[in-house]
């Protein structure tokens, strides 16, 4: 018996010392395994010390690709297509990809006064119809068709002009 209480508390210390064991083991392994990643980007060039010497690729063409708002025309401009003489109180803003907006801005020194003569053109000719419409979708439609032949495309094919945005379109009945 005396042999039998020997080995009793001989087996609760290696059973305690077992999970503890087991830590030490995995914990090691972790350790292990973040200098191995550690080491395998380092040496690979996948580090942060290479993203800060490059800079960030792409990162000027990002910048060409954003849009910016010209002032295209504004102004009051007349329309009797209802029968009354309507005054119509436009402003037209096109949207532009910043690597045209050169192209656009010396465009509109050389031309604005027939710019905004056929914008005019555009709002006498219009139905009074389509400038009371709730989303103004023809008005905008001819707009950008004009817009569209006098600023042409890039080489690629694809208008300097974004888009044609209306931010004022008020109507002033006569009388």
């Amino acid at each position: 018996m005396a042999d039998e209480a020997k080995e009793q508390p001989q087996e609760e210390t290696e059973k305690k010392k077992s999970p503890l064991l087991t830590i030490i083991i995995v914990a090691v392994v972790m350790v292990i395994e973040g200098v191995g990643v550690l080491a395998f980007v380092k040496f690979s060039g996948m580090g942060a010390s290479s993203a800060e010497a490059s800079g960030i690729e792409g990162e000027e063409v990002a910048e060409q690709e954003k849009t910016v708002e010209l002032p295209l025309a504004s102004g009051r401009f007349q329309n009797l297509a209802s029968g009354q003489a309507w005054t119509w109180n436009i402003e037209v803003v096109l949207q532009v990809k910043k690597k045209n907006e050169e192209k656009v801005n010396a465009e509109l020194e050389r031309r604005g006064a027939e710019i905004t003569e056929g914008v005019g053109l555009i709002i006498r000719r219009s139905a009074h119809a389509h400038l009371i419409e709730p989303g103004l979708e023809t008005l905008n439609r001819q707009l950008t068709a004009y817009v569209e032949g006098v600023f042409g495309f890039d080489p690629e094919g694809e208008p300097l002009v974004e888009r044609v945005m209306l931010p004022k379109c008020q109507g002033i009945p006569p009388g």
